[in-house]
């Protein structure tokens, strides 16, 4: 009702950290986005930078107003919503060093533009300092993987004790750079969904994200200890 749209159908859902339901209309295919301000607390901050990054032609889904010319509905107590486009393309099953420098590459231009964005975006901070607390849980998330050498994290983690939390420059960050989230048609990449996480941060959050992860939501990385060097 909020939106001028024919809808025909609700052909997918998809719940992970949000809930995302694809809207098919007679004319094109458009995603409801369902956010929290939990992970994002001031969205007319994410929507001024999603807008400076589209007028930069920066590959992401363009949002669309409702009819009463709102950038997001707010339907319930902590809840945000967006009307997106979609981006074309889907996640790289088998990376190549070709895809992951595009990979690197676009990431690195959001934290470009990122650091010489003029306003704050203010969502979750995606700092050393503020995951401290979960340096804890790092050990036995780590424990599962195969292609890492647990005495390496061991040693790494008492590293990171030892360091105490650091502070790096912020920049703005992605906020959920997962390869799942980077899309590609054929080998070329072609743009990033799950923005409306992006958020003040320190670059190797998103850098770390996406070395971990894999094609799939849950699925663990899938790239050889040469790639993730």
């Amino acid at each position: 009702n909020e939106y001028d749209l024919t809808v025909k159908s609700l052909p997918a859902l998809h719940i992970g950290f949000g809930l995302v339901v694809e809207v098919e209309t007679p004319d094109v295919n458009y995603f409801l986005k369902f956010s929290s301000l939990e992970a994002h607390s001031h969205p007319d901050d994410l929507i001024a930078w999603w807008a400076e990054l589209q007028v930069q032609n920066y590959p992401i889904p363009h949002l669309i107003r409702s009819k009463n010319w709102k950038w997001y509905l707010t339907p319930w107590d902590g809840a945000v919503v967006y009307l997106i486009t979609t981006v074309p393309g889907k996640p790289c099953i088998n990376h190549t060093d070709k895809t992951l420098d595009q990979y690197i590459e676009w990431l690195a231009a959001i934290h470009s533009w990122g650091e010489q964005y003029p306003h704050e975006n203010h969502g979750s901070l995606a700092t050393w300092n503020a995951k401290w607390e979960e340096r804890h849980v790092l050990l036995k998330t780590l424990e599962p993987f195969d292609l890492l050498d647990q005495d390496l994290i061991t040693r790494a983690i008492q590293e990171i004790e030892a360091l105490g939390p650091q502070e790096f420059t912020q920049v703005i960050v992605h906020g959920d750079a997962r390869l799942c989230h980077a899309l590609y048609e054929g080998e070329k990449f072609s743009g990033f969904i799950d923005f409306d996480q992006s958020t003040q941060g320190e670059r190797w959050m998103d850098l770390c994200y996406g070395l971990i992860s894999g094609p799939e939501p849950h699925s663990g990385s899938q790239l050889t200890l040469k790639q993730v060097q």
